[in-house]
């Protein structure tokens, strides 16, 4: 069975209470893992929300999605009860999308021959909803207000890039067309122009904060409902491979290991300890802490960054203990069970420390469930058995 490791002051809303606010709870969560089978890989996790909603979603090897809305969210039992032909009940707390069901009832031209239609991509949340990426480009959207829809542009449905905030309920996408928009909660799609640049990434604060990086390396950040161009250390330094946003901080690895961040520092969230807490970062800095290289990812949650690493985990600001210790830092490797961690999810206030799968392969019931009578060459078939 996979293993959780919950962190954080929100571990409440996972049912546990840690001993103290933004203190590690060494417990194994298995509330979230109980009805997996053991032939079950966890994918990914994505845990979101914010005030009113929060969630976590497991996605699984064999392309299963289990939803798992906090106990009295706002609005939730309606939404869910409204949508009721997109949920199956599992438990009280735990639901099954069924994806497959909403691309059928929501895509404007199902394609029998289209192997990738129903082949996840990615999924993503923020503070209103879920997005589920498909293979074939189609983005579809859970907004907890306003139920399932397909993301698309006037010009094309297939997005190429995409973006948000784990305390956002905006949104960035990039259709095949080069074309770059941005969309609040129940926004129409607003075209964002920037002369002379091509936006790769894209991230959103809680506030109305974007923030942009161009295929060029240049970051631009929005404010008055117009990107400006900021100038930056790491633009000449090298290559941007990622970016996330907090509830009013960024955090940028670039492809030579560097990680810069700003913004909010108030839990010393961008790394920057010889500032006074509280002090914004106002310029790109680059971290200095000392780092087991390789980096697999970063993450961000309100007030919390998370770097993880091929050996070990380093989360700075949300839950660690104190001014004193402000970094904290768990081994990837567990040894009691002779399991290790590899991935984090990140929600609005706790971080959640996981096994993912790693294995590229594909099960039977993969291709049994979701493909169903369509055209499939068998060399797209990689049929894995435990």
């Amino acid at each position: 069975m996979s293993h959780i490791l919950v962190a954080g002051s929100s571990s409440r809303f996972l049912g546990l209470i840690p001993p103290k606010p933004n203190v590690f709870s060494y417990n194994f969560d298995s509330h979230l893992i109980t009805d997996l089978t053991k032939n079950q890989q966890i994918k990914k996790i994505i845990s979101g929300g914010a005030y009113k909603y929060i969630y976590n979603c497991i996605w699984t090897e064999d392309d299963k999605i289990y939803f798992y809305p906090l106990e009295n969210n706002y609005n939730m039992p309606v939404l869910i009860s409204n949508n009721s032909k997109y949920f199956t009940t599992i438990t009280e707390d735990k639901y099954e999308i069924n994806l497959k069901q909403v691309i059928l009832d929501l895509s404007d031209d199902n394609d029998d021959d289209d192997y990738n239609e129903f082949r996840m991509k990615d999924i993503f949340g923020n503070a209103v909803g879920l997005f589920f990426w498909m293979k074939n480009g189609n983005l579809f959207n859970l907004n907890f207000n306003l139920g399932f829809k397909q993301v698309k542009t006037l010009q094309s449905k297939i997005i190429t890039r995409f973006g948000t905030g784990i305390m956002s309920d905006r949104y960035c996408i990039k259709n095949d067309k080069c074309e770059s928009f941005l969309c609040g909660e129940s926004k129409d799609l607003k075209e964002i122009k920037i002369e002379n640049q091509d936006p790769i990434f894209f991230g959103c604060y809680n506030t109305e904060t974007d923030i942009i990086i161009t295929k060029e390396n240049k970051l631009f950040k929005k404010s008055n409902d117009v990107f400006h161009y900021k100038s930056s250390l790491f633009e000449k330094e090298s290559k941007v491979v990622d970016l996330k946003c907090g509830y009013r901080h960024s955090v940028i690895l670039l492809e030579n290991q560097s990680i810069y961040a700003f913004g909010f520092n108030s839990l010393y969230q961008c790394g920057v300890f010889n500032y006074t807490s509280g002090e914004n970062i106002d310029e790109p800095t680059k971290l200095t802490i000392p780092l087991k290289l390789p980096i697999l990812s970063i993450q961000c949650t309100s007030r919390g960054t998370c770097i993880v690493c091929k050996d070990e985990i380093i989360f700075i600001g949300e839950v660690v203990e104190s001014e004193i210790n402000k970094t904290k830092r768990i081994s990837t490797s567990n040894l009691e069970d002779n399991n290790y961690f590899n991935a984090v999810a990140c929600g609005p206030w706790h971080y959640i420390v996981y096994k993912k799968n790693e294995k590229i392969s594909k099960s039977l019931e993969y291709f049994t469930n979701n493909l169903g009578k369509r055209n499939v060459k068998l060399t797209d078939v990689v049929v894995y058995f435990e």
